[in-house]
């Protein structure tokens, strides 16, 4: 099943995913949230639930919000790349780990490192 999630998800942001409109305010995540209950409609319709989209994903706010920077900060690209997006899932992780470390100066490789990681043993095999 979490293979049919994950290539449902990526069909779906592929042919989906909105750059948001200039001067849309920043910070405001209200784009990424229509699209996640989007795709989630479209999910059960074609009788996945949330969490085997959610287990291929993560937060599938966050995700959506990862699609549409990458669209904002590669406006020449219809969709972002797999790749971009684990990039950007990377980063995600890798900032809440060093938020639950403290803040530690210095750790940034470490923090990289234990994000790959963790993304690499959420990635479908």
């Amino acid at each position: 099943m979490s293979n049919r999630a994950a290539n449902f998800v990526e069909q779906w942001v592929s042919e989906n995913a909105v750059k948001p409109l200039e001067g849309a305010p920043g910070g405001d995540n209200s784009e990424a949230r229509l699209r996640a209950e989007a795709c989630l409609i479209a999910a059960k319709a074609e009788g996945m639930a949330r969490e085997d989209i959610e287990e291929e994903t993560g937060d599938l706010v966050a995700y959506m919000g990862a699609v549409i920077a990458t669209l904002v900060n590669h406006p020449e690209r219809e969709a972002p790349s797999t790749e971009d997006i684990r990039e950007d899932l990377i980063r995600t992780k890798a900032f809440f780990i060093w938020l639950d470390e403290g803040c530690p100066e210095g750790r940034a490789d470490a923090h990289w490192q234990m994000a790959t990681e963790l993304v690499a043993t959420e990635e479908p095999r």
